[in-house]
């Protein structure tokens, strides 16, 4: 996709591939199951033209994510650490977030937004979409 930049971050323990486009506010794109970071390339650019970096990481165990090898790797709480992890790496203090609607990545969002209640994790609606 035109200027969508990929990287590799190193969080909670793993290396996890991110996709992201454009500058300003961080609005966090989460993947469900089965899916990557490319269930939101049209979002990622059109949230970019409108003043945002979307950032759209592939989840741990998924895409070019390490894959821990321990079943016990990969609760919820792993996860949301991910997470964390990377939007301190990002330097944000808040974030706009949408979760697609997938029992996984709900769950993965309500746990998320216990355990980072400072996040400011909006859905897309306040953001004017």
């Amino acid at each position: 996709m035109e200027g969508i930049e990929h990287g590799m971050v190193s969080v909670n323990g793993i290396n996890m591939h991110i996709a992201e486009k454009g500058e300003g506010p961080v609005v966090l794109l989460l993947h469900g199951f089965p899916e990557l970071w490319y269930s939101w390339r049209h979002q990622i650019s059109a949230l970019a033209s409108h003043s945002y970096r979307a950032v759209a990481p592939d989840l741990r165990g998924f895409g070019d994510t390490d894959t821990p090898p321990s079943t016990t790797s990969y609760t919820a709480f792993h996860v949301v650490g991910d997470l964390i992890a990377l939007i301190d790496l990002l330097g944000q203090d808040q974030i706009h977030g949408r979760e697609g609607f997938h029992v996984f990545v709900e769950m993965i969002g309500v746990r998320f937004a216990a355990s980072y209640p400072n996040s400011g994790g909006g859905m897309m609606e306040d953001l004017g979409w």
